[in-house]
């Protein structure tokens, strides 16, 4: 990756960061805030066809327990938010008006979604985990361990069992393969909502 793609790049995380008051990891090309045992990131990504003519990128957002392990790995992850453009997979920021406008998109986004979410977090953790339980479950991908075990499995409940009523007959054969003690998809290997609502008897 040349020069001009890396200080492209690192300029623009760098400006997000001043934006967004998150701390910038150049290591790993993330942006990141600490509260309490919950860990935000931002995490950056570029194409490999990256040279002084095209340079492409995307985000996501990730939102990880500390309690559950280390960060940003399969076993803390709770929830994630992927920046994309619709139509394409990377956003370009090869000349300075497509830079200055993917910029001010993406400061736009981290506040709307991002910063709202961190800020929520640091006035009150359960009020946030209801949010998003209510409001972001889709959106956010969240996981049924993380909400239960700071809001309690009553207050969860409705969205397991619609979790549940909208299994097809292929999740309910793969459900009872798990059971048999077949590991052949991927959410019987990791943690996934599939796999909380069975090892927990709820189907």
């Amino acid at each position: 990756m040349s020069g001009k793609v890396n200080e492209t790049i690192s300029l623009f995380i760098g400006k997000l960061s001043e934006a967004t008051g998150y701390r910038y990891l150049k290591s790993s090309r993330s942006l990141k805030k600490t509260i309490g045992q919950i860990i935000f990131e931002v995490i950056f990504f570029s194409s490999k066809w990256n040279d002084d003519n095209y340079i492409g990128i995307n985000a996501e957002f990730r939102v990880s327990y500390k309690k559950f392990g280390a960060v940003s790995t399969i076993h803390s992850i709770v929830a994630s938010r992927s920046f994309q453009p619709d139509k394409e997979y990377w956003y370009d920021i090869s000349s300075k008006d497509k830079f200055d406008e993917i910029l001010k998109f993406f400061e736009g986004e981290l506040r709307a979604t991002v910063i709202d979410l961190s800020d929520r977090f640091d006035k009150d953790p359960e009020d946030a985990c209801r949010y998003l339980l209510e409001e972001k479950f889709s959106e956010y991908h969240l996981l049924f361990d993380f909400l239960t075990d700071v809001l309690g499995e009553e207050r969860v409940m409705y969205r397991v069992n619609g979790f549940i009523e909208q299994l097809d007959e292929s999740d309910r054969q793969q459900i009872a393969d798990y059971k048999k003690g077949i590991r052949n998809k991927t959410w019987m290997l990791n943690r996934s909502n599939m796999r909380f609502v069975v090892d927990n008897g709820y189907i």
